[in-house]
């Protein structure tokens, strides 16, 4: 029989009544058991997918309609007028309870609707009109005419808290013999469109004589009308009641629903609907809802006897069936049944391989519980469009094949016969781990947003759903079931696999499992298993090994119960497995799966026969983890990226080329986080090879081999307002070292031991200055030979300039608390420009590898290969800023007693120490500025280093050049020329008896006189006062003033 193709018609194209809110129209009232009106009507509800808004009646309410009749339209108000026959339907939800499942009780009447339909076998009345009522399991349709009354009763067609259509069609029967049954009228009852029964005969009439050939008869009652004791204002028939049931001579309304529940769409036919070979009419009923309805049912008889070829050629009529109508036809399936599970699994499988419209590409679960009701469709997690849409199909496809095991009904004590068809589902369940772009583009979608947990979800549902069925196992049933079940070795073993997965289990008792030796190797052991041998396992390259003692926290009571074993290898879940982490463990945020993850876990099951256990077993039964270190769990990884990760030095262009840090050996813990994450705490990195991996864990669970990824080096881009101050900073740096340097060569008198330091010094920062400022241009940041070059330089330059500043603040430190002044200045020279060559070798040497790969050119990205300049430049800097303070404190109690040298040596000093703090705060920031630290929140201290570092050459300026008088002086061109030679002596200035001083150490304040030995030619200022034999106190005549300047720059005095 084939349908009118336009038969999913709409209600008010075809019905005669048709309330699309129940409460809507012509409804007089809402009224209370006892009758009283209830004035804030019905509630307004959801209806059936498809449709909008229902009517909700709550405990004890019924809702009143009335005068809705159609003029010249005398069916409505009496069937015995319905000649062509009658058709009525409404949609029902129901939370049903628990009570209705006993038959052994008497239960009370529900009614959905009535228009007074009823017959009294007491009284031997009947009352025409027609009802619909539950009783019990029941469902129970009553028609009278008055004359002749039709009661049909059928058992459990209804679904708890599902929308179900209920359709009734009624015509009087025919007592045609040559009519098949399905022809001859009476009463017929439909559920979604589909039959449910048939009563072709009215009931027996009372006081029906066969013999006397007496019929018998019905006293007919009234037609149910309104009297003046109805409450809610003027009613005239026909009456219909939702919810409630009265006849005409019932003084109240009874049979009240008792629970809340919802109607939609109430639709009346004045006349029977037709089912022929052209039509079928029946379909009327649902209005539309879904064409597909009517086939759910039909799928699910075949699915409940196992017709699973009819069940995909059923499928294959309707080539456009959505995610939600296959949900709808899933619902039908009772999946708590073995058999029927099995089947829906075999169908869903084959038609996926036929029908790509049928979204079977990804699913989530949770451990034997109806979770599809926690799966949503939105999210505000903002995404692209295309990741939308991989998320929702994602989730559809996920959905359905959830409901397969979903809805599970673990027994206790199954037996291998039937426990062993629960498993036959799995690969189907599997598909979303099936290793596909269209499965890895979804889950990352789904894995996006934080709050979903992803696919660890559906690896944890299939690993609980095996190890649960597997531990209802009876291993003590005195009848084999091969290949399943062996009763002598108390051994049940299943082998699944499917593209996804390679999976084994076994239930077995420990004593049993021991006699297998101390360490089991579960490729070998599966492929000659006892009981059931599988060669699968040597299509796995993966290898693992176990202890067979199995160490618990409570060995005592648990080492002789049964356990189930899990082996699985997920051959496409590393792909899409959630990248979360445990930060303390597996320190980079940048990693990914490099293996198939594979799952061994084992579970003590329950004592059937013992009450209460469950808490004790999963307590006291828990793995000892400090024991199992000792005899861990082994296994051996294929990786899945065969690159080398990165252990040694090539230089270059030959250089190892590869992005893995390092590989690391992880197990999923459950308890970390919300939703879990990689733990490496557990388990331990024998040994990486080329191709493989050895790990040991001390414990049991799902693990994998981590790569954590080499960091690609990566600097946020720089403020505007940054660029500019930090350029400008730069310039005007270069221009004050540049008239420093020149101020200083060009003045003899600025050649004691102090300005030829700070002259070094200034030299150095220039140089640093320009290496960082040429830098910042972007060839040279992205080339690695001109970043390493300049890298080099930075470094050099840099700790130069730190290590000067550190020789001065120690000659000045001397030369106030020790009075020793001058002829040292060879002695810094060759450490401070020797010591950043030592650095810089050890760094290239040790990190080779990482060096010139910052991308701000300044030594290497990593935070270890940056360390090594530090080791270098903080002492520096600790012992310049120590040494500056202690002289800033000891300036008041000096060694030098000369008040004109002093007072020298404290201007010098204080603008010393001012530079040292300003340089060393720099480079204290300079830490968190290029260190780099992804698991720790902090401020970007970057733009304070830059500008503190950009303008440090107006600081040194304005601190150690215009904070010198000398300096000044000769700056600004202000040194008097004093011919001391032609007036015979005069006393120098301050500054310059400084001159002198540089070049006569003075121990304790105490003063010699140049010896012989320190007169050198050229040198008239001390040839001059040798001759002279100048007493100790004018010993300090400046020898610039008279000598020509020579000397061989050996220090302060022997550079004039």
């Amino acid at each position: 029989m084939e349908a009118e193709n336009d038969w999913a018609v709409k209600y008010e194209e075809t019905t005669d009544y048709h309330w699309a809110v129940v409460s809507a129209e012509n409804t007089n009232v809402l009224v209370g058991r006892a009758g009283q009106v209830i004035p804030e009507g019905p509630q307004i509800g959801k209806g059936p997918w498809g449709f909008e808004e229902a009517t909700k009646i709550t405990n004890d309410e019924c809702l009143i309609k009335s005068s809705f009749d159609k003029p010249r339209d005398h069916c409505i108000k009496h069937p015995a007028n319905c000649t062509k026959g009658l058709s009525f339907s409404i949609w029902e939800k129901v939370s049903y309870k628990e009570e209705v499942l006993n038959v052994h009780r008497t239960h009370d009447k529900h009614y959905i609707l009535s228009t007074g339909g009823d017959y009294d076998l007491t009284t031997k009345k009947s009352y025409p009109g027609f009802a619909l009522y539950h009783q019990g399991m029941d469902l129970v349709a009553v028609l009278s005419t008055g004359v002749d009354v039709w009661e049909l009763r059928v058992k459990g067609q209804l679904e708890n808290e599902t929308w179900s259509n209920i359709g009734v069609r009624w015509e009087v029967h025919s007592n045609d013999p040559t009519l098949p049954y399905s022809e001859r009228g009476g009463l017929e009852l439909f559920v979604n469109a589909m039959k449910v029964g048939h009563s072709v005969l009215p009931m027996e009439r009372p006081g029906v004589n066969e013999t006397a050939n007496d019929l018998g008869s019905w006293a007919e009652g009234r037609v149910l009308t309104p009297d003046g004791t109805w409450k809610g204002g003027p009613m005239d028939a026909p009456i219909i009641l939702i919810g409630c049931h009265r006849n005409s001579d019932d003084l109240t309304f009874r049979y009240f629903r008792g629970q809340s529940v919802a109607f939609d769409e109430l639709s009346i036919w004045t006349r029977k609907l037709e089912i022929n070979r052209t039509h079928d009419e029946s379909l009327y009923f649902l209005g539309g809802y879904s064409k597909y309805l009517s086939m759910y049912y039909e799928f699910s008889i075949h699915i409940k006897h196992s017709e699973v070829e009819q069940a995909v050629d059923l499928l294959a009529q309707f080539e456009d069936v959505s995610s939600e109508e296959w949900f709808e036809m899933m619902d039908k399936v009772d999946l708590e049944v073995p058999s029927q599970a099995a089947a829906a699994g075999f169908v869903v499988e084959k038609y996926a391989t036929e029908n790509s419209s049928l979204e079977t590409g990804a699913l989530n679960a949770d451990n034997l519980t109806d979770w599809t009701t926690s799966i949503s469709f939105e999210s505000n997690f903002p995404r692209t469009l295309q990741q939308k849409k991989d998320f929702i199909a994602q989730k559809k496809a996920f959905s359905v094949s959830a409901k397969l095991i979903g809805k599970a009904n673990v027994k206790i004590n199954e037996r291998a016969k039937y426990l062993s068809r629960r498993f036959t589902i799995l690969p189907v369940v599997s598909s979303p781990l099936t290793d596909s772009q269209q499965n890895v583009d979804g889950w990352k979608s789904v894995q996006l947003d934080p709050s979903e947990e992803g696919s660890s979800r559906l690896v944890r549902a299939m690993d609980n759903f095996v190890l649960t069925f597997m531990g209802s196992a009876n291993i003590d049933h005195d009848e084999d079931y091969p290949p399943f079940y062996d009763y002598e070795l108390s051994d049940m073993t299943i082998h699944s696999k499917a593209p996804g997965y390679t999976m084994s289990a076994s239930k077995i008792k420990p004593n049993k499992f021991q006699k297998y030796g101390d360490r089991l190797q579960i490729n070998g052991f599966y492929t000659s298993h006892p009981v059931y041998p599988d060669p699968l396992w040597n299509e796995v390259d993966e290898t693992i090994e176990i202890p067979t003692k199995i160490p618990f926290v409570n060995q005592t009571y648990c080492e002789e119960k049964p356990f189930t074993l899990l082996t699985t290898v997920y051959h496409g879940y590393g792909k899409m497995a959630p990248l979360r982490r445990n930060p303390g463990t597996v320190t980079p945020k940048a990693f990914k799966i490099d293996s198939k993850p594979i799952s061994v876990k084992i579970r003590v099951n329950p004592d059937p026969n013992t009450d209460n256990m469950t808490k004790r077993f999963d307590t006291d039964c828990a793995i000892d983890e400090d024991a199992m270190k000792y005899s861990p769990v082994k296994l051996r990884f294929y990786h899945t990226d065969f690159m080398t990760s990165k252990r040694k030095l090539l230089w270059f262009d030959n250089e190892l080329k590869t992005n893995i840090e390092l590989r690391r050996c992880v197990v999923y813990n459950e308890k970390f986080g919300i939703y879990g994450g990689w733990d490496a705490s557990q388990c331990t990195t024998v040994i990486t090879e080329q191709s493989s991996t050895v790990c040991e864990c001390g414990t049991f669970g799902t693990f994998a081999l981590i790569a954590e990824m080499v960091e690609d080096p990566f600097v946020e881009a720089e403020d505007n307002w940054l660029v500019v101050m930090k350029y400008i900073g730069y310039t005007t740096s270069i221009v004050f070292f540049l008239i420093f340097i020149i101020v200083v060569i060009l003045s003899s008198r600025l050649w004691d031991m102090f300005h030829l330091m700070r002259l070094n010094a200034a030299i150095c920062m220039l140089l640093a200055h320009i290496s960082m400022f040429l830098a910042e241009i972007p060839e040279i940041r992205e080339d690695r030979k001109l970043n390493v070059i300049f890298s080099i330089l930075q470094q050099y330059w840099i700790l130069a300039s730190g290590g000067f500043l550190c020789s001065e603040t120690l000659a000045t430190f001397q030369a106030v608390t020790a009075g020793i002044i001058g002829g040292k200045l060879m002695s810094y020279v060759p450490i401070v420009y020797g010591l950043p060559f030592i650095n810089i070798g050890t760094t290239i040497y040790i990190y080779a590898d990482d060096y010139g790969r910052d991308p701000r050119a300044f030594i290497g990205w990593e935070n270890e290969t940056k360390w090594v300049f530090f080791y270098l430049q903080w002492p520096l800097n600790i012992v310049a800023a120590f040494l500056s303070l202690v002289l800033l404190i000891n300036l008041a109690t000096p060694q030098t007693r000369k008040d004109s040298v002093m007072e020298t040596l404290t201007v010098q000093a204080q603008g010393l120490a001012v530079t040292v703090f300003i340089y060393a705060a720099t480079w204290g920031f300079a830490y968190p500025a290029f260190m780099h630290f992804p698991d720790k929140e902090w401020a970007n201290f970057y733009p304070i280093f830059a500008l503190l570092n950009s303008w440090l050459g107006l600081f040194f300026f304005s601190f150690m050049g215009i904070g010198s008088n000398k300096f000044r002086r000769n700056l600004m061109g202000q040194y008097k020329q004093k011919s001391a030679l032609m007036v015979g002596y005069m006393v120098p200035d301050k500054e310059d008896e400084f001159d002198v001083m540089d070049e006569t150490e003075h121990t304790d304040g105490g003063q010699e006189s140049p010896s012989s030995d320190d007169i050198e030619p050229g040198d008239g200022s001390r040839t001059l006062a040798a001759l002279l034999q100048l007493p100790s106190d004018i010993d300090d005549i400046p020898d610039g003033d008279y000598g020509d300047g020579g000397g061989d720059g050996n220090d302060g005095g022997d550079g004039e």
